[in-house]
């Protein structure tokens, strides 16, 4: 199936904030899931990623012929580092 964008990062960098701002304007994207103007995930950034979850690598598989956009967002590694510290600590 043909997306028009595909927007991917690493954890904690501001997908959220992306799939909102995108959706105020009227673009419907998924976060994490796809929808029908396409996807905001950062599984998508390793397309050898396998995850075991069934919303990660097999349904990314073949996405360079999916997508006609994709974009990479990014995010201060100082300020990402303890958000992701915080969500994984065990």
């Amino acid at each position: 199936m043909y997306y028009n964008y595909l927007f991917t990062g690493s954890p904690r960098c501001g997908s959220g904030f992306v799939v909102r701002l995108f959706r105020n304007c009227g673009i419907n994207l998924g976060h994490e899931v796809m929808k029908p103007e396409g996807i905001v995930s950062w599984l998508c950034a390793n397309r050898h990623l396998k995850t075991g979850f069934e919303w990660g690598y097999k349904m990314y598989e073949n996405r360079e012929d999916k997508f006609d956009k994709m974009i990479h967002y990014v995010r201060n590694p100082k300020d990402a580092i303890p958000s992701l510290y915080m969500e994984n600590k065990i």
